[in-house]
């Protein structure tokens, strides 16, 4: 009998380190689960008073910024009463030009204006850049008063003015004409590409 107990109660302990090593495991991995889900709660929560206070103070305000590229963004800020535009980049930031007008991000303008270039046959051509450096090369020409949109592919077209012949892409640099026509094909291959990835 007393063997017996004796057995029994050698077995029971034998087993608790198993499920006490089951159990710490489980709390190890419960923690290491919270502190990730805290910390992402945190940066969230952070990254999004960093945005409320980017006004920076009283007299510097971020009115709009849009993304150009990869790390690449433009801000248009309002300092004073001026509204300048800077590009940010992992090289630095760097001022871009001052704009003229009055911005409110509610209320985007009704009057948009569109710039067009003139090729050697008089035909009218809208430009479009490939990143904010070569905006920048284009706009020295224009006094600051030129404001940047970013347009996606499918929205070119619709984009365009009635009176272009097409596009110039980086008018300031490859100067490369995308005439209307060409962008029409262009739109319906990527639809075509586009119908085909949604079909597999």
């Amino acid at each position: 009998m007393m063997n017996g107990l004796w057995l029994l109660q050698t077995a029971l302990t034998m087993g608790k380190p198993a499920a006490l090593e089951g159990l710490s495991l489980f709390r190890a991995v419960l923690t290491v689960g919270a502190v990730l889900v805290l910390a992402w709660w945190c940066s969230r929560l952070l990254g999004k008073q960093w945005v409320k206070t980017s006004g920076f103070g009283g007299n510097i305000c971020l009115i709009e910024q849009i993304q150009v590229g990869q790390n690449q963004k433009i801000l248009l800020l309002k300092v004073g009463e001026e509204y300048i535009l800077v590009g940010v980049s992992p090289a630095g930031i760097q001022f871009l030009s001052k704009v003229e007008g009055d911005f409110d991000p509610k209320k985007p303008g009704q009057n948009i204006q569109i710039p067009y270039l003139k090729n050697q046959q008089g035909e009218i051509m809208q430009p479009l850049f490939s990143d904010m450096w070569e905006f920048q090369k284009f706009s020295k020409n224009y006094a600051s008063k030129l404001r940047l949109g970013t347009v996606p592919f499918k929205g070119l077209l619709s984009s365009l003015i009635k009176e272009a012949r097409g596009y110039v892409l980086n008018p300031a640099g490859v100067n490369l004409a995308i005439l209307r026509e060409k962008l029409e094909v262009m739109t319906k291959q990527a639809e075509a590409l586009e119908a085909e990835a949604e079909e597999e």
